[in-house]
């Protein structure tokens, strides 16, 4: 039997349904030196469908081989190669190489490997002294006109990739993947190239061509897409509810699948071709305490009812576990529980229980006795004071006091509003009637404060507001805490601008109660500063606060205010020691 002629029919067969294509001569007797012959590729067709020279787009080197099979088979196939054939491949710009099984002249089965100069040069590195090496060739995808695309994708990706540059480069391991780039034909649809074809991907190198040095793109990886994921407008819900809006599709070859919440996975392909279709859905609870809470409450309505909507059409579900109904209305309150006590403590907890400890789980239980239950027995401190709890690298801050009858309640370390019903902070022991009242806040440090994942600026400057700063340790206190925000907000990398809107606007309330104190207006002054450039008014204030100081050191925080810097320079130096390193502390020596 002729196997390469029954190899080149076959392949002749494909290129009938790939017009653009044109084999002018393919040898059949297998004696030609490594090379059948080559594809010619068109633009266009011209008219009464003739091929013109000025419509090529360009040729493809090729190589047959036909194999007589007993069955055949649709998964890849292996077939031997030479190292002199992959030579005369590699300095000629590549080669796609077919290999055609059959069981009988009509009946059979194209596969492929597209070899370009970036393959090329690594298998014949991979091969060292061998003189052969065995590769896997992919059965030739059964889409329309997928010879084309795979021709097209030859062409484009062999420009890139010229064997006088490929040849000095060295093919380099250190990826970076926000900086690759790929390139696919024009006319073709990217989703089908994605997962049929072979992506080979680029990044920028130097390359040095006597003494000029050039920008390119080489290739550094080649890539095989085997699913695309893309956000889809698809609503999911229950009862003319939308419960999901942010619906994703997975594309893979043969099936599309839509991904909602953290747990399910919608598999379409049984939708085709049916009036009324029942939908296969998996359940694999996945995701934080939220996630697992919303879907496992959807899934039991789901289960219950046997149906969903998608996109407000009723569809039946291919779903019937009785132990998971009876099971999950527990587990549903359990995490119900749980979602609470993080939402009583003003913290989200975005971390995903498959990070969760055993002591992790024990430390959120004592929170659900404490802030659920009220049972605050279970905990033994010896005085009113806070306590900083860790769960999962999440750090919550609490505050624990004895009442007159000398029970323990346990607070919400950041929530000003509770704690100030049942406790007052003071700025010191005074024996004085006036009383110095602070926000508890004051007593921790910055850093240690946006290291609690329950803390947050809007009640931070809350209490800061609610503090009457008649009281001159009150303002001192206060002044000084505050500065370390500023300090707190310049040794940021990603800078937080709500920090500065919460001073801006803390200052503001503490000068209505002494509007003259040039620290308080200094300070104020530098967080606008960090913000935006000053109005007129604002430098004329400014202007007229500097030239009515006798303090050099106030002086000194008007001239960086005011950018005056040899001035400041010159006013620094008239400082003390002890003075200058003072000033140096404060976070308006930055501006300097």
């Amino acid at each position: 039997m002729d196997t390469e002629g029954i190899a080149v029919d076959a392949l002749k067969r494909e290129m009938y349904h790939n017009p653009l294509l044109k084999s002018y001569d393919i040898n059949e007797n297998d004696k030609t030196p490594s090379w059948d012959g080559e594809i010619f590729v068109y633009h266009q067709l011209g008219k009464n469908k003739s091929y013109r020279k000025s419509d090529i787009e360009g040729r493809v080197p090729i190589q047959v081989k036909g194999r007589e099979v007993k069955s055949m088979r649709k998964d890849s196939i292996k077939h031997l190669f030479y190292r002199d054939d992959l030579n005369n491949y590699y300095k000629d710009g590549g080669v796609i190489f077919f290999v055609v099984e059959f069981t009988a002249p009509l009946n059979t089965e194209i596969y492929y490997i597209s070899l370009l100069p970036f393959d090329l040069k690594q298998i014949l590195n991979d091969m060292k002294p061998k003189k052969s090496i065995s590769y896997e060739l992919a059965p030739l995808p059964n889409e329309k006109q997928s010879l084309t695309t795979l021709c097209k994708m030859f062409l484009i990706n062999r420009r890139k990739q010229p064997y006088d540059i490929i040849d000095k480069i060295t093919i380099s391991n250190d990826v970076k993947a926000d900086c690759l780039r790929f390139v696919i034909p024009t006319n073709v649809t990217s989703q089908n190239v994605f997962l049929n074809y072979d992506i080979y991907m680029y990044q920028s190198a130097d390359l040095k061509i006597g003494e000029t040095t050039t920008s390119i793109d080489v290739p550094v990886q080649k890539a095989k897409v085997t699913s695309l994921i893309e956000n889809t407008d698809v609503t999911i819900g229950i009862d003319e509810r939308e419960i999901y809006t942010d619906v994703s599709r997975i594309i893979e070859k043969n099936r599309r699948i839509l991904r909602f919440g953290r747990s399910f996975r919608l598999y379409l392909k049984d939708l085709q071709g049916v009036e009324a279709p029942k939908v296969h859905i998996n359940f694999k609870e996945n995701g934080t305490f939220w996630e697992r809470f919303k879907d496992c409450k959807f899934m039991l309505c789901m289960l219950k009812q046997k149906k969903l909507e998608i996109n407000g059409q009723i569809l039946e579900i291919n779903y019937d576990n009785t132990e998971l109904i009876e099971n999950l209305p527990e587990h549903i309150n359990y995490l119900r529980e749980t979602v609470r006590v993080f939402e009583k403590l003003n913290a989200p907890f975005d971390v995903s229980i498959d990070e969760i400890s055993l002591e992790d789980y024990r430390r959120i239980e004592a929170l659900k006795q404490l802030f659920l239950k009220n049972n605050c027995s279970i905990i033994n401190v010896q005085d009113d004071g806070f306590i900083k709890m860790n769960i999962a690298n999440k750090n919550f801050l609490l505050f624990a006091y004895y009442d007159n009858n000398q029970e323990i309640t346990v607070l919400n370390g950041c929530d000003w509003k509770t704690i100030n019903k049942h406790v007052n902070f003071f700025a010191s022991k005074d024996d004085s009637e006036q009383k110095n009242i602070v926000s508890h806040y004051v007593g921790h440090k910055v850093d240690e404060l946006f290291a609690m994942d329950n803390f947050n600026l809007k009640d931070a400057k809350n209490s800061y507001l609610s503090i009457d700063y008649n009281s001159e340790a009150s303002l001192n206190q206060t002044n000084l805490h505050l500065i370390e925000f500023i300090t707190y907000y310049d040794q940021q990398t990603n800078k937080n601008k709500h920090i500065l809107l919460m001073l801006e606007e803390v200052f503001q309330y503490i000068r209505s109660f002494k509007y003259d104190d040039n620290s308080i207006y200094i300070n104020q002054m530098q967080v606008i500063k960090r913000r935006r450039s000053f109005t007129s008014d604002e430098e004329k204030e400014i202007l007229y606060r500097k030239n009515n100081t006798t303090d050099k050191f106030i002086l000194c925080g008007y001239l960086l205010l005011l950018n005056s810097k040899i001035e400041f320079d010159v006013y620094f130096d008239k400082l003390t020691l002890e003075e200058k390193k003072l000033f140096k502390d404060f976070p308006i020596y930055n501006l300097a």
